[in-house]
């Protein structure tokens, strides 16, 4: 069994990106979902604030 969808959610609670099976011929691995998390992660540093 698979997970049907997986949404990824930014910081803020906007939606950054939606995996899901809908296209049995371009189907998400578990590589995929962990390569969109590190992108993301990657583009919010955080911020050091004095």
């Amino acid at each position: 069994m698979t997970v049907p969808a997986v949404n990824i959610y930014d910081h803020s609670g906007k939606l950054v990106r939606e995996l899901n099976n809908n296209n049995p011929n371009n189907q998400f691995s578990d590589e995929d979902i962990e390569r969109a998390v590190n992108e993301l992660l990657a583009e919010t540093k955080p911020r050091r604030g004095i």
